[in-house]
C-alpha cells in the first residue's frame, strides 16, 4: 500500500512538474506593436515610390506625386498629372533619379505626420508612397531660375535689384508687392528680407512707395505657417502666409500697423 502511495506521489510531481515546463515554454502568439506597423508601412511607402522611379515612365511616376507639387520661386507649380508628364525630364534628371534608387530604406527617417523623408530633407514622400516635395533643383532648373532672375531685375527700380532670392510678389487693394531675400554673400547662412510696396497699378521699374530692409521671418504652430515683419518710419508691416487655419482663413495678409494699432489690413493674392 506504502509502495502504491509513494509511486502515486511520484507521477503526481511528473504531471505538475511537465505541466509547469508547458507553461514557461508555451510564448502567446506575437501581436504587431505600434512601432512595427509604423516601420512596415514606411518600407511600403519607401518602395512603392522607388518602383515608381524605376520605370522612368513619366505616367506611372505622376501617380506618386502630391498636386500641387510646389518648386521654389519663380518656378511655376506642377499642378496636376498632365504637368508633371510635360516637366518629367525637367524635375527627374538622372541625378535626382540615382539619388532615390541607390537609396537604402535606412537613409529614409520619419518625421511624425509629415511624412518621410531622405538624406535629412533632400526629398519627401507621405505615407502612401507620394512624392511630397524635392528640395533640390536639377540643371535645368537652375538654368531656369538665373534666366528669369536675369530678366526680372531689368524691370526692377535699380536700388533694389540686388538680392539673394525672390520670396513672392503679391497684390492687394491698395498696394504692388514684393519680398526679397537680401544676403551679404551667396554662402552666407544668415538672410534678412526687404519689402518694397509701390501703389497699385504701378510698374515695378518706377520708385517705390516703400523700401523696407532689415525684415525677418517668425515661423508659428506645426503647419509652417509664418510672418514677415518689416519696420520702417514707427510703422510695422506684416506679410502673414498661414496654410492650416479656420475654415475662413486668409492665406495671405498685409498688415499695417502703428503704436500697436492697425490702421491697414488687407487680403493678398500671390502673382509669382
Amino acid at each position: 500500500m506504502a509502495k502504491k502511495i509513494v509511486l502515486s506521489f511520484f507521477f503526481l510531481i511528473l504531471i505538475c512538474f511537465g505541466t509547469f515546463v508547458y507553461v514557461k515554454t508555451k510564448q502567446p502568439p506575437y501581436i504587431l506593436g505600434q512601432e512595427d506597423i509604423i516601420t512596415h508601412k514606411k518600407e511600403d511607402a519607401i518602395n512603392r515610390f522607388k518602383n515608381a522611379i524605376k520605370t522612368n515612365n513619366p505616367e506611372i511616376v505622376a501617380e506618386y506625386v502630391q498636386y500641387p507639387f510646389v518648386r521654389r520661386n519663380p518656378i511655376p507649380d506642377i499642378q496636376n498629372k498632365q504637368e508633371l508628364i510635360e516637366r518629367y525630364d525637367t524635375l527627374f534628371d538622372k541625378n535626382i533619379r540615382q539619388l532615390i534608387l541607390d537609396s537604402k530604406t535606412e537613409d529614409w527617417e520619419e518625421v511624425g505626420y509629415e511624412g518621410i523623408m531622405l538624406y535629412s530633407g533632400v526629398l519627401w514622400i507621405n505615407y502612401e508612397g507620394k512624392l511630397i516635395a524635392i528640395n533640390t533643383l536639377t540643371e535645368k532648373e537652375v538654368d531656369f531660375v538665373n534666366d528669369w532672375y536675369e530678366k526680372d531685375k531689368k524691370n526692377l527700380y535699380s536700388d533694389i535689384r540686388n538680392f539673394y532670392e525672390n520670396v513672392c510678389i503679391f497684390e492687394t487693394e491698395t498696394y504692388l508687392g514684393r519680398i526679397d531675400e537680401i544676403k551679404k554673400t551667396n554662402d552666407d547662412p544668415y538672410s534678412s528680407y526687404r519689402l518694397s510696396l509701390w501703389n497699385k497699378g504701378q510698374s515695378m521699374l518706377e520708385k517705390p512707395l516703400l523700401i523696407a530692409p532689415n525684415g525677418e521671418i517668425n515661423f508659428y504652430g506645426s503647419s509652417d505657417n509664418h510672418i514677415y515683419t518689416f519696420e520702417n518710419n514707427n510703422k510695422t508691416y506684416m506679410f502673414e502666409v498661414t496654410y492650416v487655419g479656420p475654415i475662413d482663413l486668409i492665406p495671405y495678409q498685409l498688415t499695417i500697423s502703428q503704436d500697436d494699432k492697425i490702421f491697414l489690413s488687407q487680403e493678398a493674392k500671390i502673382i509669382k
